[in-house]
């Protein structure tokens, strides 16, 4: 498995995913829908976020505010954005309520369409808003933007879903997405947990982390899980601490406990998503549990499977298992991957690159023992 130095990203929210099953509480529901949910309530939201890539999360403890901000890439047809809002009612009322006072606060913005350009309707316990901008500050757009507004146990919800040089063929996804959006009801042994000064001390705990000082990082991580219910994000940072200091078995359990409770009410973003699962398999093959280093990129490949890195580390898996046609098939596998990863977005921000197998380590017993592996490297551009 390839190294790679740890990557702490901004803190995220709490986004909610209800049901387990296996090692990972990782069910056919929790792959593509999305729960938001806040502290202390018994309910969540429910969203299908398939595809979308978590590009923002904010969390207001105080005054019961969540913020959630996605994109959805349509392979050369631009992109989705999506945007969901929680926050404390402004007053009392039911959704057309909610969505008149969001109007309201719409007319004063210098892009707002002509009233008679806005359409209003309702779709069960949800009031929508949809409108076209054509352009702003002299620049064409033709830009959808369609708002669902849901009114829920004094909490306002606002759902935004926009995207520039509208089609009326677009409208099937819109449709879409909104057809997933519905109120669950949570079970008790799965309602989070955060007090108000939770953002405070993770700030605190990642301070002292970027300042090198990780024994009183790792102090106040812990007191937060005190204070805490099915919260994964300081499993998730502590078991960054763990990976860094070389304490694989520490950082397994603190990464696994991260990974089932972000299953329940999910807390990382899909770059820390994505960390977690890489380390935690790492960490796995480090220790040489390679059957649960196999589960885990398998898992990977499973949320991610445009993401070529975990190929390549389930094939650095099978190398060690000394099954030289997995560890080629998923070699093969993670270079043709990696072929339609440079034209995402994730790629064009990140600018990783996979390892250079030629010289790995990992696949030295292979390179030696298979002239396929040279062969393979050759079709590839990789020798």
């Amino acid at each position: 498995m390839r190294k790679k130095p740890i990557i702490f990203a901004m803190l995220s929210i709490a986004i909610t995913f209800l049901g387990v099953t296996s090692i990972f509480g990782e069910t056919e529901e929790t792959k593509n829908t999305i729960n938001l949910s806040l502290s202390a309530k018994n309910w969540a939201l429910q969203i299908d976020m398939d595809g979308f890539e978590i590009t923002q999360n904010q969390i207001d403890p105080e005054h019961l505010g969540r913020k959630i901000m996605g994109t959805l890439e349509l392979k050369g047809e631009g992109e989705i954005v999506m945007s969901v809002f929680l926050e404390k009612a402004q007053k009392t009322g039911d959704s057309k309520v909610c969505r008149d006072f969001y109007w309201n606060r719409l007319k004063k913005s210098p892009f707002t369409p002509e009233e008679d350009e806005i359409k209003m309707y309702e779709k069960g316990n949800m009031a929508l808003m949809e409108y076209i901008i054509e352009e702003a500050g002299g620049i064409s757009l033709h830009q959808k933007h369609l708002n669902a507004y849901i009114s829920q146990d004094g909490i306002w919800i606002d759902i935004h879903l926009s995207k520039v040089l509208w089609k009326e063929e677009d409208k099937e996804l819109f449709d879409k997405i909104i057809n997933t959006v519905k109120i669950k009801k949570i079970d008790a042994q799965n309602v989070i947990k955060y007090d108000k000064g939770f953002i405070k001390q993770m700030g605190l705990a990642l301070n002292l982390y970027a300042q090198e000082k990780r024994k009183e990082a790792e102090k106040l991580l812990l007191d937060l899980i005190k204070t805490t219910k099915n919260v994964s994000t300081p499993y998730y940072y502590l078991g960054n601490v763990y990976y860094y200091q070389k304490d694989y078995t520490k950082a397994i359990e603190h990464y696994q406990t991260s990974l089932k409770m972000d299953n329940v009410s999910r807390f990382l973003t899909d770059t820390e998503l994505r960390i977690t699962i890489d380390n935690l398999g790492m960490a796995y093959g480090i220790t040489k549990n390679y059957n649960r280093a196999r589960e885990t990129f398998e898992l990977g490949i499973k949320r991610y499977p445009v993401f070529p890195f975990f190929y390549y580390n389930l094939a650095c898996c099978y190398a060690e298992m000394r099954n030289n046609e997995d560890a080629l098939k998923y070699l093969e596998l993670s270079f043709e991957k990696e072929i339609a990863f440079r034209e995402t977005e994730i790629y064009k921000r990140t600018q990783e690159n996979l390892p250079e197998a030629l010289t790995d380590p990992l696949f030295q017993k292979l390179r030696h023992q298979d002239p396929r592996f040279i062969e393979l490297l050759s079709k590839y551009g990789k020798g």
